[in-house]
C-alpha cells in the first residue's frame, strides 16, 4: 500500500513537471513584499493573455502562454514595471509611486466576509476588528465563531486548529498574545480537505501583516482582572532583525485562581435504589510560564528556514475541593459525609522543538515540517472522608505521565492543466506511559499503562477554477495506524489494533458576485485521547469514581457543508453522520453495586446531527452589531434503566454583539450571549441563561499604547445545568462560575515587526490528543 501511494505521488510529480509556469516575488525598495500587485502576461502587442495577484508573502505564478513577451507587475502607490519574459523574476523591486495619495481618509468600518475556496474569510485591516485588543476576542466577533469559557468555538464544528501565518497555536494564550491591529485577515473552514489530518473538523487561519524594516522591536502587555480572586497576566515578545537573519523569543506568565459551586444528585438502581446529593466547593490555582525563542533565516524572496523551540512550565498547579455528600438506600438515609480532596502537580514541563524549510523548488512550493515534543506530569492527590456511620476514609494517589512525540510531515505544491495540485506525507511516532499508584487499593487500583502508535499518511488534492464564478477542489488522504497497548510492559493483544483508512473530501464553490456559496463533503475520524484510553481511575467520592477505556475505537464522521452569503449575511448548514461515537456512560462494579462507574465507551448506532448558522452584520453609522443564531438538533437514543431515550430536544445559541465607535477614538461594546437548553450529544441543558458583557477601549501614542477595561458577565449567569444518562439511572449536575469579573488591560508595542517564521509543525493532531 505504501509503494502504491508512493507511486501515484511520483506520477503527479513527473506529470506537473510538465506544466510550464513563470514564479517570482515582488518587494518593495524597503524589501518588504507587495501584496496584491497585479502581475500580467501580455503578447507583444500589449493584448493581455493571462495574469494573477501576488500573496501575502510577495509571491506569484502564472502559466506561461506561448505567445508571451512582456511581464506587468503594478500596484496602487509604486510605478509599474514591464519586463521581458526572459528576465529573473526571482526578485522584482517596484519604486514607490512620486504621486502621494492625499486627503483620503480611511475610517474603520464594519468588516467583510466572503467565501472562497471553502472558506468563510474575513477581512481585518480598517475595520471595528483592529479594535479588540485580543486575538480570541476578535475572533469572537467572526460569523460563526463564539468564545466560550473553554476557548474559542466554530459553530457546529466543535473547537477548531487555529493557524497564525501557518503555526499551529498550540496554547489559548497564544490568541491573547495576539494584537488584532497586526492582523490581515481571517479564514474559518467548516470542512477542511485532505491537507488536513483526519480528526480536524474545522480551521482557523490568522494572517497578519508583513514585517517591515531592522532593528529591535517588543511587544508587552498587563491584565489585571478581579471577581472573588484577582488574576494577574503578563508578557514581553521580542523581535530582532537584521538584513535576512530573525531573532525572536517571549515570556510569558499568569497568576489565576477561580472557584467553582457543584451540586450533584446521582440515582441509580442496581442491587437497590441508590441516591446520592453532593455539594462540593472547588478552588484552583495556577501559575504557569510560557518561554519560547527561534531564529528565522531568508534565503531569499521564496526560500525560508527557521527552528522553534517552546518550553511550558505548569508546576504550580493546585486544586482544593471541600463538600459535602448524603447517601440514601431505597429511600432511607445511610449516611453523610464530610470529604476534602487535595490535587497538586509536582512537576508539569513541556518541551517543543520545530525545525522547518519553505519554499520554491524548480517551480514546486515546498512545505517541511519536524517536530518533537515531550510532557512529564507528576501529580498527587490527598483524599479524606468523616463518615457519620461508616469507616472514615485517607488516602493518597499518584499519576506520572510521560510522553513524546516525533514526526516529519511534507506537503508539495504545483500548478497542474490550469488548476493547483497539493501532495505530500506525514509519519508520526508518539509514546504514551501512564504510571497511577493508589495507597489504598481496596477503593482505586494501581495500574501502569503504556500506548505506542506509529502513523504513516499521504494526501493528494486538487483544485481547478473554471471560471471566474465557478470552482471546484477534491481530495483523498490514506492514514495506516498501528496502535500498541501495554498493561505494565506486556502487550495486550485484545485492545492493540491497527486501521488503514482512506478520507474523501470534495468542495464545489460559485462566486457570480455579491452572492456566493460553497457545498463541501468531507470524511473524518476523531480518535479518543490518551487520557481517555488510559485505565487508571478517577477517584471521586465513595460512591462515584470516573475512568478511561483502552478499548475504545475512533469516531468516523461524515460531515456535509453548505455556505451561503450575500453582503453582510452568511449562512451554514451542516449535517454529520457519527459512527463509533464516543459518550461517558455510567456503569456499575456488580461487587460493589454502590459505586457508580462512569467511562468513556463507543455508542453502538449511528447518531446524526444537524447544524445551522445565521449571521448579520450591518452597519449603521457609528453603530455596527453582528448578530449570530445557531440551530442544532441530533439524532440520538440512550438506553437508561431497560428504556429507550430519545435525546433529541433542539438547542438554541444566540450572539449580539453591539460596538459604537465615536470619531473621539473611543470604542464601546455590549455583547449579549444567549443559551437556551436543549440536548447536545449525550447530555440534556436543562435551562436558559444569558451573559452580558461590557467592554471601553482606547488607543494613545498613534496607537502605541492601548487600554481596555470591562466588565465579564455582568449578571454572573454563567452556569452549567445538565442531565446526563446512565444504564442504571441518571446524574444531574449544576455548576456555578466565578466568570464576573472586573478587569483592565494596558498593552504597549515598540517598533512593531511580526517573526517571519514559517514553520507549520508536524504531528499536530497527536500533540492534542496528548
Amino acid at each position: 500500500m505504501k509503494r502504491f501511494l508512493l507511486t501515484i505521488l511520483v506520477a503527479f510529480l513527473s506529470a506537473a513537471s510538465f506544466a510550464q509556469t513563470i514564479t517570482g516575488g515582488v518587494f518593495s525598495e524597503n524589501n518588504s513584499p507587495v501584496i496584491f500587485a497585479n502581475v500580467v502576461l501580455m503578447s507583444a502587442d500589449s493584448v493581455f493573455l493571462s495574469g494573477t495577484i501576488t500573496d501575502e508573502n510577495g509571491k506569484f505564478s502564472v502559466e506561461k502562454s506561448q505567445n508571451a513577451k512582456f511581464l506587468s507587475v503594478s500596484c496602487l502607490g509604486y510605478e509599474t514595471k514591464i519586463l521581458s519574459v526572459n528576465d529573473s523574476f526571482e526578485k522584482i523591486v517596484l519604486k514607490n509611486s512620486d504621486l502621494e495619495l492625499q486627503e483620503i481618509t480611511v475610517s474603520a468600518g464594519l468588516p467583510k466576509t466572503r467565501i472562497k475556496d471553502g472558506a468563510m474569510v474575513t477581512d481585518v485591516q480598517n475595520t471595528l476588528l483592529t479594535k479588540t485588543l485580543s486575538g480570541d476576542k476578535m475572533l469572537a466577533k467572526l460569523p460563526g465563531v463564539t468564545l466560550t469559557k473553554d476557548g474559542i468555538e466554530v459553530f457546529g464544528k466543535g473547537t477548531p486548529e487555529i493557524y497564525i501565518n501557518n503555526v499551529k497555536v498550540r496554547d489559548d494564550n497564544e490568541l491573547k498574545n495576539l494584537d488584532p491591529k497586526n492582523v490581515k485577515y481571517v479564514e474559518v473552514i467548516n470542512n477542511p480537505g485532505a491537507e488536513y489530518g483526519a480528526e480536524v473538523e474545522s480551521v482557523i487561519k490568522i494572517y497578519t501583516l508583513k514585517p517591515v524594516g531592522d532593528g529591535f522591536s517588543f511587544d508587552a502587555l498587563g491584565l489585571y482582572s478581579i471577581c472573588e480572586y484577582s488574576d494577574y497576566i503578563t508578557k514581553l515578545n521580542f523581535n530582532y532583525r537584521r538584513g535576512n537573519l530573525d531573532v525572536f523569543g517571549g515570556v510569558f506568565c499568569y497568576d489565576t485562581k477561580s472557584f467553582l459551586q457543584s451540586e450533584t444528585y446521582d440515582l441509580r438502581q442496581t442491587d437497590a435504589l441508590w441516591e446520592t446529593k453532593q455539594s462540593e466547593s472547588v478552588d484552583y490555582k495556577q501559575c504557569s510560564m510560557r518561554y519560547s525563542g527561534g531564529v528565522n533565516y531568508q534565503f531569499n524572496a521564496q526560500n525560508f528556514a527557521g527552528i522553534k523551540y517552546q518550553f511550558n512550565d505548569d508546576s504550580k498547579d493546585d486544586q482544593t475541593a471541600l463538600g459535602s455528600l448524603m447517601a440514601y438506600k431505597n429511600g432511607e438515609f445511610v449516611d453523610e459525609i464530610a470529604e476534602g480532596s487535595r490535587a497538586k502537580c509536582d512537576k508539569d514541563f513541556s518541551h517543543s522543538l520545530n525545525a522547518y524549510y519553505n519554499g520554491n523548488v524548480g517551480g514546486f512550493s515546498v512545505d517541511f515540517n519536524a517536530d518533537i515534543f515531550t510532557n512529564f506530569v507528576d501529580k498527587n492527590t490527598m483524599n479524606t472522608e468523616n463518615a457519620d456511620f461508616q469507616d472514615d476514609r485517607e488516602f493518597s494517589t499518584s499519576d506520572k505521565v510521560d510522553s513524546k512525540m516525533f514526526a516529519e510531515k511534507l506537503v508539495l505544491g504545483h500548478k497542474l492543466f490550469g488548476g493547483k495540485i497539493n501532495f505530500g506525507g506525514e509519519n508520526i511516532f508518539s509514546d504514551y506511559r501512564d504510571n497511577f499508584k493508589s495507597r489504598a487499593e481496596e477503593f482505586v487500583p494501581t495500574v501502569e499503562s503504556r500506548s505506542r502508535q506509529t502513523t504513516t499518511a499521504a494526501f493528494l488534492q486538487y483544485g481547478y477554477k473554471f471560471s471566474d464564478k465557478w470552482s471546484v477542489k477534491a481530495g483523498l488522504r490514506y492514514e495506516d495506524v498501528d496502535f500498541k497497548y501495554f498493561n505494565g510492559e506486556v502487550l495486550d493483544e485484545e485492545t492493540s489494533r491497527k486501521y488503514s483508512s482512506w478520507f474523501p473530501s470534495a468542495s464545489l464553490s460559485f462566486s457570480p458576485g455579491d452572492f456566493e456559496m460553497n457545498l463541501s463533503y468531507t470524511k473524518k475520524t476523531k480518535r479518543p485521547s490518551y487520557f481517555m484510553l488510559r485505565n487508571s481511575y478517577m477517584y471521586g467520592s465513595r460512591y462515584f469514581i470516573e475512568s478511561g477505556n483502552s478499548a475504545l475505537l475512533p469516531r468516523e464522521i461524515s460531515d456535509f457543508t453548505y455556505l451561503v452569503s450575500w453582503k453582510f449575511l452568511q449562512f451554514s448548514a451542516s449535517y454529520r453522520d457519527v459512527k463509533n461515537y464516543i459518550m461517558y456512560y455510567g456503569t456499575v462494579d456488580y461487587d460493589n453495586p454502590e459505586v457508580h462507574i462512569s467511562r468513556p465507551v463507543n455508542y453502538n448506532r449511528h447518531v446524526q446531527g444537524l447544524a445551522l448558522n445565521f449571521s448579520a452584520a450591518p452597519e449603521f453609522g457609528f453603530y455596527t452589531p453582528q448578530f449570530d443564531l445557531t440551530f442544532r438538533k441530533q439524532r440520538f437514543e440512550v438506553e437508561s434503566q431497560s428504556v429507550t431515550e430519545k435525546l433529541n430536544k433542539p438547542c438554541l445559541t444566540a450572539e449580539l454583539d453591539n460596538c459604537f465607535d465615536f470619531e473621539s477614538g473611543w470604542t464601546f461594546d455590549l455583547d449579549v450571549n444567549f443559551y437556551g437548553k436543549g440536548h447536545c450529544e449525550s447530555n440534556y441543558f436543562r435551562s436558559n441563561y444569558f451573559v452580558l458583557d461590557f467592554c471601553v477601549s482606547k488607543s494613545f501614542l498613534d496607537g502605541a499604547l492601548n487600554v481596555e477595561a470591562g466588565v465579564s458577565d455582568i449578571t454572573g449567569d454563567t452556569r452549567r445545568d445538565i442531565k446526563s444518562l446512565s444504564k442504571m439511572g441518571y446524574m444531574n449536575i449544576y455548576d456555578t462560575y466565578d466568570t464576573r469579573e472586573f478587569y483592565l488591560q494596558i498593552q504597549y508595542r515598540f517598533n512593531p515587526a511580526k517573526s517571519k517564521y514559517k514553520g507549520t509543525g508536524a504531528g499536530n493532531d497527536e500533540k492534542e490528543r496528548m
